[in-house]
């Protein structure tokens, strides 16, 4: 039996893992489930809540904790349009917040990354990535995330091997 917290316990117990304490958690996930529109069914459990909902709160408990590289597939896949402009939107924020943070997000639709991205790759039927868009950003923060993409493409290669 597998026990499905509430997904403000879910969030906080992720942030809980990092070293933070109880209280701080319960209030840091409380504001990261108010930012993707959740803060009505902080308590309730995953059976209780929609796949969009449920996918909000995966969305949550990953920023929650700030990461260094956040890998997110299609994130936005179970969400409405209104919904998924109001998240790409939070999203915009966390990443201008933590720019440390190197995002590698799959999508089939790349009109979500219009805002939200320096270099987009695409993934050819050859298996080859290639360099599709650089935005006019930081040329500080272009080159970081290259090097960023071209080591997790390195390690990926040596990881196969």
């Amino acid at each position: 039996m597998f026990f499905r917290p509430q997904h403000l316990l879910s969030v906080s117990f992720s942030l809980q893992a990092t070293g933070m304490k109880k209280t701080a958690a319960l209030h840091h996930a409380k504001t990261c489930l108010e930012q993707v529109k959740l803060d009505a069914c902080l308590n309730q459990y995953a059976a209780q809540l929609s796949d969009g909902m449920c996918q909000r709160v995966s969305i949550a408990r990953a920023l929650a904790i700030k990461p260094d590289i956040l890998f997110p597939e299609e994130p936005f896949s179970s969400l409405d349009q209104d919904l998924t402009h109001n998240l790409l939107g939070f999203l915009r924020l966390m990443l201008q917040q933590h720019r440390d943070m190197t995002v590698l997000y799959v999508t089939h639709t790349p009109s979500e990354l219009t805002d939200l991205a320096r270099n987009v790759y695409t993934l050819k039927a050859n298996g080859k990535l290639v360099k599709t868009l650089l935005s006019q950003g930081n040329n500080q923060n272009k080159k970081r995330t290259e090097q960023s993409i071209e080591g997790f493409l390195k390690h990926t290669k040596e990881t196969e091997k």
